[in-house]
């Protein structure tokens, strides 16, 4: 009987699997002292990948942070400091600090970060319940804008293991006990339950996740082809009702350049708008666009706009 896989071959084979990376190639691992960050590290130099670790002090944790920056010193990260006031949407703040110093220490170099596939579990779980749709819950990817995951092939339990069997002691950061944090809650409460419901539960979750991702890719890839800045409503009646919907959301968030939340009421105002031919109607989605319909053609536009009819005379 053979034992499991060494966790060294499961990331290589990940990293193929996705194309995260070049054999060899240089690139920046983002540390936290904690054990995920650490492994990350620790295993793509034993791959072979030419590592360089940064650590970031945020300035938000007193002298448990200036400790955790000491710490990754000591083992050969380099630190840097960033200023993160103290306030609401503290943690997204110094995320957003994070990688923006990231990305400049970086130099174009791709930005690994230790996320593992319990992470994953965690993500899908919180979005399952505070948002909706596919791209939703379909949290983090293998690779997104210069960012690199090769752990999500891993659990924490795997990640703290490894750590172990290399002596490495990582740091514990103890605002990850504080359950009045969302993200702690789903962690310390909702998982282990769903573990002993099923003990595949994190695995399944984040299959799901990256089945979900697949979907979107594939659906928003058939809505493109039917995206222009001035949408045919004779050639959109003739799509599917599922897909007519998906080429109008697709169509206002590349008009406004951003994702849109577009409640349910409001897409079948704009559904609804689109079925009709008479006249002129306008719709607005958000403060910086509307859906503006003639009678042959719909085109999402800064409010206001000024539409010459495309309805032939």
């Amino acid at each position: 009987m053979t034992g499991p896989e060494p966790l060294a071959s499961r990331v290589a084979a990940y990293i193929a699997e996705h194309a995260l990376l070049e054999p060899g190639q240089a690139v920046l691992a983002l540390v936290s002292g904690g054990a995920d960050s650490a492994c990350a590290w620790g295993l793509l130099r034993e791959l072979g990948y030419a590592v360089e670790a940064l650590h970031v002090e945020h300035g938000l944790r007193g002298e448990e942070g200036l400790a955790d920056a000491a710490h990754c010193a000591g083992l050969g990260a380099t630190v840097v400091a960033v200023d993160v006031e103290a306030g609401p949407n503290v943690e997204a703040r110094a995320r957003a600090a994070r990688y923006a110093a990231a990305r400049e220490h970086a130099g174009g170099r791709p930005i690994v970060t230790g996320h593992t596939l319990s992470d994953q579990a965690e993500t899908v779980l919180y979005r399952l319940v505070s948002s909706s749709g596919a791209r939703a819950i379909r949290a983090m990817r293998p690779s997104a804008a210069g960012v690199v995951r090769p752990l999500l092939c891993a659990t924490a339990g795997d990640t703290r293991a490894w750590c172990a069997d290399h002596g490495i002691e990582p740091r514990e950061d103890r605002t990850n006990a504080d359950e009045r944090l969302r993200r702690n809650l789903i962690r310390h409460e909702v998982m282990p339950a769903l573990l002993r419901v099923h003990p595949g539960a994190e695995r399944n979750l984040a299959r799901s996740a990256e089945l979900l991702g697949e979907l979107d890719e594939l659906v928003r890839e058939l809505a493109r082809e039917h995206v222009e800045p001035r949408i045919s409503l004779p050639d959109l009646d003739e799509l599917p009702r599922a897909l007519r919907v998906l080429v109008l959301r697709e169509a206002a968030e590349r008009a406004a350049g951003r994702p849109l939340r577009l409640p349910r009421a409001l897409t079948a105002k704009l559904e609804a708008m689109a079925a009709r031919r008479k006249g002129v109607e306008r719709l607005s989605l958000a403060r910086d666009l509307e859906a503006v319909r003639d009678r042959a053609t719909l085109a999402f536009v800064p409010p206001g706009t000024r539409m010459i009819d495309s309805t032939p005379p």
